[in-house]
């Protein structure tokens, strides 16, 4: 089985997959105000499940569940991997990686997110940004999820990933979308303040979401744009039209989904809610 995400403030617990929603631990209520607060949410919440199940049911799909997916079908026995940003959540799990005999090397920005990853899950660990961490043609399959959001230069990032990935070597991202009103009220709100409101609202999210984002550069066309110049080839980007940030408030919540569904017969691929990127050097 694949790891799982962590980090990103966009991959809500109810779109992670199931074991991470099992561990994650819920906190008590700061006192009534929050408990009555979390009996609305929960309220609000079963309603919202019901009109993604319907969505889904019209092919609103999850594209951390296609990162997930994708990935299972990139990994052959012996490659060298790089996990940028898995940190203490790699994207492989450690029974994957000793099954397929695979060189695992985790890159994060921050040395905690590394030692707390389980025991195994990299061969290697690196403390450094992604935006410089350069390893020459030793890559066979560089890959990260929800990062490029977290960081400053991201075409910087996808110019390492390339000079590190040996000749005819993969690439894969998972990635929030600029353009999405998350994203815009992130950006819009102090970063604090929304770090709150999100552990406030989804308490199991404490320990897991609420790193700052940036968004730069993190849209489908311009990152297909980056990825062309930088020389990479056979580009595909798969938009997802998911997300469900606005559940704990379920007519916010309809209305968002009905956006999304719009959006995606449309065909508006800058107007998606996350994307998965994929490449070859």
């Amino acid at each position: 089985m694949l790891g799982s995400r962590r980090r990103n403030e966009f991959v809500l617990p109810t779109e992670q997959p199931e074991e991470v929603r099992k561990c994650a631990p819920v906190p008590p209520p700061r006192g009534r105000l929050e408990e009555a607060l979390r009996r609305f949410v929960g309220a609000n919440q079963k309603v919202s499940l019901h009109i993604s199940n319907w969505a889904a049911r019209r092919g609103r799909t999850n594209g951390a569940e296609e990162y997930a997916a994708w990935l299972a079908r990139l990994l052959r026995p012996g490659l060298t991997v790089i996990d940028l940003g898995g940190g203490k959540f790699p994207s492989i799990s450690v029974s994957q990686k000793r099954r397929l005999g695979l060189h695992v090397t985790g890159v994060d920005i921050t040395q905690a997110e590394l030692d707390a990853a389980p025991a195994g899950a990299y061969d290697e660990v690196i403390c450094q940004s992604a935006e410089t961490f350069v390893r020459p043609g030793s890559a066979d399959l560089i890959i990260s999820q929800a990062l490029a959001e977290h960081v400053r230069d991201p075409i910087a990032m996808f110019r390492c990933i390339h000079e590190s990935l040996r000749p005819g070597g993969e690439t894969l991202h998972f990635i929030p979308n600029r353009h999405a009103l998350f994203a815009c009220l992130n950006r819009l709100i102090p970063h604090a303040l929304t770090r709150e409101m999100l552990h406030t609202l989804y308490p199991t999210t404490r320990t897991v979401l609420g790193f700052r984002a940036y968004y730069r550069e993190c849209f489908p066309s311009r990152i297909q744009d980056c990825f062309r110049s930088l020389g990479f080839r056979d580009i595909t980007i798969k938009p997802h039209y998911l997300s469900n940030y606005f559940m704990a408030l379920f007519p916010a919540h309809a209305a968002m989904v009905g956006w999304q569904l719009a959006a995606q017969k449309l065909g508006a691929a800058n107007l998606c809610e996350n994307f998965v990127v994929y490449a070859r050097k």
